[in-house]
């Protein structure tokens, strides 16, 4: 099994489009953190920075393009059949691309919430306001 996971994560690494897609979401979530708190938002109001934080999960919907698009480019180029064929349990290779992308889509999350929280901090210490990771609303 650890062959064909090996595979798989050689295989998405060796494409560039999708990987662009998951660099665009740590950068779409600090525009929208900017956003948020030039429009006028109160970093002393716990609802905004919960609203701030929020855009992480905005941001999944590129994760999920991701996924799509790299699954899809397989079938495109025909690269399915050749990963099919190398290895004869089907079970095993969707485990394996399933193991894979999870893997990525969590590295990509934490990298993103990373973001939020970098930005966040940055802006609310810039602005005069306390970040509050302790809220219940956070």
């Amino acid at each position: 099994m650890l062959p064909i996971i090996r595979g798989e994560f050689r295989k998405l690494t060796t494409v560039r489009g999708p990987w662009l897609l998951l660099a665009a979401r740590p950068l779409l979530v600090v525009a929208g953190i900017t956003g948020l708190v030039e429009s006028g938002g109160n970093v002393h109001d716990p609802g905004t920075q919960r609203a701030a934080l929020a855009h992480t999960g905005l941001a999944a919907i590129l994760t999920l393009i991701f996924g799509i698009l790299a699954v899809a480019g397989e079938y495109r180029h025909s690269t399915i059949t050749d990963t099919y064929l190398s290895s004869p349990r089907r079970g095993r290779v969707i485990a394996a691309k399933l193991t894979v992308y999870a893997v990525t889509g969590a590295a990509a999350g934490l990298v993103c919430s990373g973001a939020a929280l970098a930005a966040t901090a940055a802006w609310w210490a810039e602005r005069g306001g306390h970040l509050q990771l302790s809220a219940a609303d956070t």
